[in-house]
């Protein structure tokens, strides 16, 4: 049974330029070629009102072959500033979960204290429920046998209760709060 919780009213930060939710103790961000060139010492070194940034998610590929133009930058940098980081992979439906999977570990190398593989699903693109979730579950599959530990769902809501809902409950799902 998949569990969610109730996240708190955010905040905005201006020196984040981002809302956070209240309560937490830990914050990380998401990050890919959207954000440009990110200077990292600048991230670690952010502290408002006792709020730091403790992660990093950093879009690695997506699809079948396509590689974030930032990725390998920001790996680096942010292992150089002990950000603790973690990749993900930006899921295509309707291609192949296994090349989507090759396409991802020939890009990600994890270390021991890296964040689990993440697998961001979010567009059916007119695909089924039941060809999304052979292709993902494919997939997961191969991520988790290559790095020996379960892969993260990232999704939203809506995406969760229309596409995977019900199967996918050995994974650990994490939902988007926009």
């Amino acid at each position: 049974m998949v569990n969610f919780f109730i996240i708190p009213a955010d905040v905005f930060y201006p020196g984040f330029q981002i809302e956070i939710p209240q309560g937490y103790q830990i914050h990380g961000i998401d990050v890919s070629r959207y954000q440009q060139t990110i200077n990292w010492k600048e991230v670690k070194d952010m502290d408002v009102e006792g709020i730091k940034i403790s992660f990093a998610f950093i879009k690695a590929t997506e699809g079948v072959g396509n590689v974030d133009n930032q990725f390998r930058r920001n790996w680096v940098k942010a292992e150089e500033q002990n950000i603790c980081k973690g990749a993900y992979h930006f899921f295509i439906s309707g291609k192949s979960g296994k090349r989507q999977a090759a396409n991802f570990i020939e890009m990600v190398n994890l270390k021991t204290g890296d964040l689990p593989p993440v697998i961001d699903i979010e567009k059916s693109f007119g695909v089924s429920s039941t060809e999304i979730k052979k292709e993902v579950l494919e997939w997961l599959t191969i991520v988790q046998k290559y790095y020996g530990v379960k892969p993260l769902i990232y999704t939203n809501i809506d995406f969760y209760n229309k596409y995977l809902q019900n199967d996918f409950e050995d994974y650990p799902i994490w939902i988007a709060n926009y």
